[in-house]
């Protein structure tokens, strides 16, 4: 990575123009929903009404087109979307909730030519946008796991915003709670030296750095970046 180079941590959404609204909204209420446990919300924007599909990850929003010409995957713009699950077991889960919903799909099934280990599905929405689940494999998680082990990844998470908020507060809450139980008689008598201000900053310091480290192991977790083969 250059130097001064901002860290992409994920997509955080993806618009999508349908030209019927309800009957794609059926569509991914099945897919997003029902087989890949997203949350949904409805919201208005523009005056325009949108459905918006959340996880952890990204958000998938659907919003009306304003031109009734069918998607062409090989015109310039999006090809396909590839959403990722853990494993091909998941893939067939997915499928199968699929196939129950009566959404056509492709059989699941390996795909030698992209990665010996390439598991998938494909199908398509209403308006022929073409979708894809496929399983985590392990190029990408080997790659995951090598940008995972970056110093300069970790340290931009450890010092994002959200991050020091919550070590602050912690540190203040844990770190007043444990200098009141071990120092509290004596700074009452006054005893206040050099030795036991520094282990009461250590004490600050203590918590702060737990949360952390627990917090930037938390989102490195849930990062899963990636990208179509």
């Amino acid at each position: 990575m250059s130097d001064g180079a901002a860290l992409v941590l994920g997509i955080d959404h993806v618009y999508i123009t349908v030209r019927d609204l309800a009957r794609s909204e059926r569509f991914y209420d099945s897919l997003l929903v029902d087989a890949l446990g997203h949350v949904k919300k409805t919201s208005p924007i523009g005056g325009d009404p949108h459905v918006h599909y959340i996880n952890r990850h990204f958000s998938l929003a659907l919003r009306p087109a304003r031109s009734a010409a069918p998607h062409d995957p090989y015109a310039p713009g999006l090809h396909h979307f590839c959403l990722r699950v853990d494993d091909a077991a998941a893939v067939d889960r997915v499928a199968a909730k699929l196939a129950t919903a009566g959404i056509a799909a492709s059989a699941p099934r390996l795909y030698p030519e992209y990665a010996p280990d390439y598991y998938a599905t494909f199908l398509s929405d209403p308006d022929g946008v073409r979708l894809e689940v496929t399983n985590f494999r392990a190029e990408r998680r080997a790659r995951y796991a090598m940008g995972s082990r970056n110093a300069q990844s970790w340290l931009a998470l450890a010092t994002s915003a959200g991050v020091v908020r919550r070590a602050l507060l912690m540190s203040a809450l844990v770190g007043a709670l444990l200098i009141t139980i071990n120092h509290g008689d004596a700074l009452l008598r006054g005893e206040l030296d050099r030795t036991r201000a520094l282990k009461m900053a250590l004490t600050l310091l203590v918590p702060y750095c737990v949360s952390t480290y627990s917090s930037v192991g938390a989102m490195r977790s849930l990062r899963a970046p990636g990208e179509a083969p």
